[in-house]
């Protein structure tokens, strides 16, 4: 028969957590059971701690915070637990190690975990060999911990992005803030309920996003080693590059190019001494006969998909580009065509104005009769140049955007101001919306006729019913305990619960309108009638918030003022 040994048992108040565990302790319904398995069996395994460094008579708890907190919630007085001294060396590795280890762990406390560590001086590999882990799955783990506050507060809120693997966070984490900022934008406004239903994201789509970020440095319409941009380094000398951060990105290099057999310690391109300086000692040049100047400017070449990921750089490198090369084709060749997207045209540049999208002109070759120089203003040629002519409806005759605006017609200006007025109605709507529902639950006070209410939830369905048909819903389980929990509601709160519910569909259809071109006017129509809100009255307040402007009723039908003569065709001579 073995011996027992005895384990000996402090206080509960005298532990104190240690800020360096990685794990968030909330109180949940795991927690609760745990502290129910404590009130039966005890602590079947016990703190580990070490006396304070600083506060007499208390312990700095090293492992167990969860089980501290569970005996405090079952109203344990005393715990088990080993008390030793360790060096705060010891205490951390303890710590992190012991918790980094567990398999519940969220990605996000396993950052922080191995950040607290990279923090305190250990080294990648360091980090990599006590978890058994490679050093790039160290490196991108850690990485976490640099997500911006946006996202930050996404993962709080949306309980489908706090389910995201690791993997699809990391593609985010390892981008500067403005382009992650960028990615969150886009992400929260494609997960928008669309029709009461949400968007599975999957990594392969959210990488279509970051990719949008990030631009291969060989593809720049600009020399690599130029500095004449004001605030903007050479791409050359750069280290917001993809290739510089190898344990991030996965980089293809080129083989280091061969160079003649030259003078040891002197560079072959700028035959400058290798060594010139106290800080070229410690360079490592893999070619052995450049020198650290030289050597940036040809990894370029050599990590041929390095990308940049410095967004505003790029953006303003390019902008200056394009307006250098523009002086230079303007000044060797005359009047020039301006190619961009229907965003390039509303990005209020100077030359907005001329900008014409790419189906108002064709491509041609340079000695083509009428070929005139075209600049890309964005996309993937954007700063390149070819040669083209426009087309017949986008000539000067024409008067199109390549050269004087064609003044809008007074039916189009009209139906543009009835597009901002069904706006200002949707929005008034989901106002209304709004203050009929609080939360979950119908406001007191609301009433609503029961068989449209019921008629509503058949054709629209719930917020809830809506996400429980997506493909990821089986992996989730808060649709059963929304059923457990309904299971304890009255008969009047579900059928409350169930009328505010269809009422959040129908508002998260409304938002959907204000995205799309065209405002379906019947959809406004039927959310009147669901709410019991007046339409027509709704049309004239929207006409006194947005009036047509007085300067309209001077305007002909085709959009001219009417006191300017109007410019007569040349009638054909007959022949």
């Amino acid at each position: 028969m073995g011996t027992s040994i005895e384990i000996p048992t402090y206080p509960v108040a005298q532990f104190i957590p240690t800020p360096d565990n990685p794990r968030t302790v909330r109180e949940n319904q795991a927690l609760r059971e745990m502290a129910d398995s404590i009130r039966k069996h005890g602590i079947l395994e016990p703190l580990l701690a070490r006396p304070h460094p600083t506060k007499k008579n208390k312990f700095d708890l090293r492992a167990g915070a969860r089980r501290l907190a569970a005996a405090k919630l079952a109203g344990a007085k005393v715990v088990p637990a080993i008390v030793r001294e360790m060096t705060d060396e010891e205490a951390l590795e303890v710590t992190v190690i012991e918790n980094l280890q567990r398999e519940d762990l969220h990605p996000m406390e396993e950052a922080k975990g191995i950040q607290t560590l990279l923090d305190r001086g250990w080294t990648l590999d360091q980090a990599a060999d006590n978890l058994g882990r490679s050093a790039k799955w160290v490196a991108r783990r850690a990485s976490l911990t640099r997500l911006t506050p946006a996202w930050l507060q996404f993962i709080e809120e949306d309980e489908l992005i706090a389910e995201w693997p690791a993997a699809m966070l990391e593609l985010v984490s390892r981008l500067p803030e403005p382009a992650q900022d960028r990615v969150c934008e886009s992400v929260r406004n494609s997960m928008r309920f669309s029709y009461g239903r949400r968007e599975r994201w999957t990594t392969q789509k959210l990488s279509g996003i970051v990719a949008e970020q990030l631009h291969i440095i060989a593809h720049a319409p600009w020399k690599k080693d130029d500095e004449t941009i004001p605030t903007c380094p050479a791409c050359t000398a750069c280290t917001a590059r993809s290739d510089l951060q190898a344990e991030l990105f996965d980089v293809e290099y080129n083989e280091a190019p061969e160079y003649p057999d030259n003078e040891p310690g002197v560079c072959v391109k700028c035959k400058r001494d290798i060594y010139e300086t106290e800080d070229d000692w410690d360079w490592v040049n893999d070619s052995e006969n450049l020198c650290q100047d030289c050597w940036e400017k040809e990894r370029v070449k050599m990590a041929p998909q390095a990308k940049c990921l410095d967004v505003e750089c790029w953006a303003a490198k390019l902008e200056a580009t394009v307006q250098r090369n523009k002086k230079q084709l303007e000044v060797e060749h005359g009047a020039i065509i301006m190619s961009g997207s229907y965003n390039a045209r509303q990005e209020g540049r100077p030359f907005a104005e001329h900008i014409i999208e790419d189906w108002n002109w064709d491509e041609v070759k340079k000695g083509t009769k009428g070929a005139k120089p075209v600049l890309f203003v964005d996309g993937p040629r954007a700063g390149q140049h070819t040669w083209g002519k426009l087309c017949n409806s986008a000539s000067p005759k024409a008067k199109s955007r390549a050269g004087e605006k064609k003044p809008m017609t007074l039916k189009e200006r009209r139906q543009g101001l009835k597009k901002k007025r069904l706006k200002w109605i949707a929005n008034a709507l989901i106002e209304e919306i709004g203050n009929l529902v609080d939360g979950d639950v119908i406001l007191e006070g609301v009433e609503f006729e029961q068989d449209a209410m019921l008629a509503l939830v058949l054709a629209l369905g719930t917020a809830e019913s809506n996400d429980s048909v997506n493909t990821w819903a089986p992996k989730s389980e808060k649709t059963w305990r929304d059923y457990d929990v309904n299971l304890e509601r009255s008969y009047e709160e579900m059928v409350d619960y169930l009328f505010a519910s269809a009422l959040k569909v129908l508002r998260a259809r409304l938002r959907n309108l204000l995205t799309m071109n065209d405002i379906y006017e019947p959809e406004l129509k039927r959310a009147c009638q669901v709410i019991k809100v007046d339409y027509p009255g709704l049309e004239t307040q929207a006409a006194e918030e947005i009036p047509e402007p007085k300067a309209w009723a001077n305007l002909r039908a085709d959009g001219t003022p009417k006191g300017k003569a109007r410019v007569k065709k040349k009638e054909k001579k007959k022949v």
